[in-house]
């Protein structure tokens, strides 16, 4: 998938707090597969780094969103979307660094829980998964990040996706 072109990285830091699974306005850190896009997403991993400790507990995850159910606003695009092959191919997702996504949650994976330790305190948990295609994205459909219920204050990391488009038959 590598060689032919297929798979994507994009990488973003959060400006502002997680927010809360559920709402609408102001989420950070969009992955959106248009419709008409012709591929579905496919996610490999995602990846984080903790670079501005929290002032109060919470969990970070991702939320995804039906395709049949969701409209996305868009209004920072990131521009460091990169194919891995090397070359300036372009993807067909738009990996959005804010956006408002209108539509029902359709689920919400949990990835860490923060604490309130100096980001000198090493966290005890895991910073990269790997999906390997367990999630897929079909066109119209989002994910983004996203906190539970207890949105994490002032916690800032910088996050990444990878992800493959496969062509819809």
């Amino acid at each position: 998938a590598v060689k032919a072109g297929r798979v994507f990285v994009a990488h973003a830091l959060m400006g502002t707090d997680a927010v809360a699974f559920g709402t609408e306005a102001g989420q950070e850190i969009v992955l959106w597969n248009p419709p008409g896009s012709g591929v579905s997403l496919s996610l490999l991993s995602v990846s984080y780094a903790l670079i501005t400790a929290a002032t109060g507990l919470g969990d970070l995850g991702i939320a995804g969103y039906r395709s049949d159910e969701t409209a996305i606003t868009e209004t920072t695009a990131i521009t460091n979307t990169a194919c891995l092959d090397g070359s300036i191919r372009r993807s067909q997702a738009h990996a959005v660094m804010t956006a408002t996504v209108v539509g029902a949650d359709f689920f919400y994976l949990p990835l860490l829980g923060i604490g309130t330790g100096a980001i000198t305190v090493p966290l005890a948990q895991k910073s990269y998964f790997e999906f390997a295609g367990l999630i897929q994205v079909p066109e119209g459909g989002a994910l983004a990040l996203a906190s539970c219920s207890d949105v994490p204050t002032a916690a800032r990391f910088v996050v990444g996706f990878v992800w493959e488009e496969v062509p819809r038959a």
